[in-house]
Formats: C-alpha cells, structure tokens, sequence
C-alpha cells in the first residue's frame, strides 16, 4: 500500500510541474516575449514606435521586434523603404527572429482561395 502511495505521491507531483510549465509560455506570450520556433517573426502589421515593429501573428498574440538604420525594407517587392513606411494590412515576415531584425519583408496578404467554391447559379 505505501508503494502505491509513493507513486501516486510521485505522479501528482509530476503532472504539476507539466501544468505550470505548460501555462509559462502562454503568459510569457501575453507579454510580447515568446521567440518564434522559425527563424523568422511573421505576422500582421500592428504598429511602430520608435525603432520597435509590432506585429500579430496568426495566434492573435502581439510579437515586437527591434530594427536600426540597417535595417532593410521590402514592400511590395519595392526594396530601399523604412520601417515608417509599413501600414495597416501588410503581412510582415523578418529576420532573424531574435536580436536586432535585419530584414523585413511586408506585402499585401493574397485573399484565401476556397476549398468548395460555392456552385454556379442554375447548375
């Protein structure tokens, strides 16, 4: 009987530290600090102050990132931009995905194609 105590002792104290360690990223997420498992941050365009991008990513959770004057910008395939020039809209995918960004590349998201398109009227 202690054995089965023992273990079962063991077991809960495992399955705790599964869940906290488990809930430590999505916190850490809410604050802007989780590193992509890329090497790159992708995201919608949020907004930028000063020398730091804001971005949303596809989970809905705000990402920052810093730049400086190297820093190169692609909009649209349009190179030479600066970061002032992002806007509302554009999907942004920099690299690399920790320190100073040196590359961003931001274009217009292409509509999604539907899988079932619906049937033409009068088929």
């Amino acid at each position: 009987m202690r054995d089965w105590i023992k273990v079962f002792a063991v077991a809960v104290v495992m399955c705790g530290g599964v869940a906290y360690s488990a809930d430590k990223p999505a916190a850490d997420a809410q604050a802007g600090e989780v590193k992509p498992k890329t090497g790159a941050i992708k995201g919608a365009f949020v907004k930028v102050e000063g020398v730091t991008v804001f971005v949303k990513d596809k989970n809905g959770i705000e990402v920052k990132f810093v730049t400086d004057d190297k820093t190169e910008v692609t909009i649209n395939g349009e190179a030479g931009k600066k970061i002032t020039d992002l806007k509302d809209g554009l999907w942004i995918y920099a690299t690399p995905a920790e320190g100073t960004v040196t590359k961003i590349i931001a274009n217009i998201p292409k509509p999604k194609k539907h899988k079932n398109p619906a049937p033409a009227a009068g088929n």
